[in-house]
């Protein structure tokens, strides 16, 4: 009958020094599975649950706050944190949407100095349309409104707006000389 090998099947002892025989630390010791806190290069994205070697574990992603050891109660810590997420963004998306429909049917009369030909001196950008959605009581950032150039003749023009990642919508601003 065979027996498995133990690590003490490894050493001789010779004059109270220890010899190391054959011995695979990866048959011995197994991987350790953590949760990572930050995305690790060649291991995962935050809130994976990966398998590393136990030194790698305790020597890096431990200590630098990468990870934390995927036991039971830290597993379920990590899907309750999973779901509150999920639901957030859920609200902020429904949120987006929401905001999308109400500036569906505004227009925005953004009165500025022109010129006699219809010049704006300066031009309208991002930050001056989302201060006009502000004064309309509309908070959208100016990040969210993409404009590929500014603005620098009077006349209608729909703005495209990304509120977020998969909600996009069309503001309608009017541009009257002032």
């Amino acid at each position: 009958m065979l027996r498995e090998r133990s690590i003490r099947d490894h050493f001789i002892w010779i004059n109270n020094v220890v010899l190391l025989t054959e011995l695979y630390f990866c048959d011995i010791i197994p991987s350790m599975k953590v949760i990572l806190l930050k995305d690790v290069k060649g291991q995962g994205k935050k809130g994976d649950v990966v398998e590393v070697s136990p030194g790698y574990a305790r020597n890096f992603l431990l200590p630098q706050g990468a990870a934390k050891e995927a036991s039971s109660t830290n597993l379920n810590i990590i899907k309750l944190q999973k779901e509150a997420d999920d639901r957030k963004k859920a609200i902020e998306k429904a949120e987006a949407q929401d905001l999308v429909k109400k500036l569906k049917d505004i227009v925005i009369k953004i009165p500025l100095k022109v010129s006699e030909s219809g010049k704006i001196f300066g031009a309208l950008t991002t930050a001056a349309i989302s201060d006009e959605l502000k004064k309309a009581g509309i908070e959208l950032d100016k990040k969210k409104i993409v404009l590929n150039e500014p603005i620098k003749m009077i006349g209608a023009y729909d703005i495209p707006i990304k509120p977020y990642a998969e909600v996009s919508g069309m503001i309608k601003i009017e541009v009257v000389g002032g």
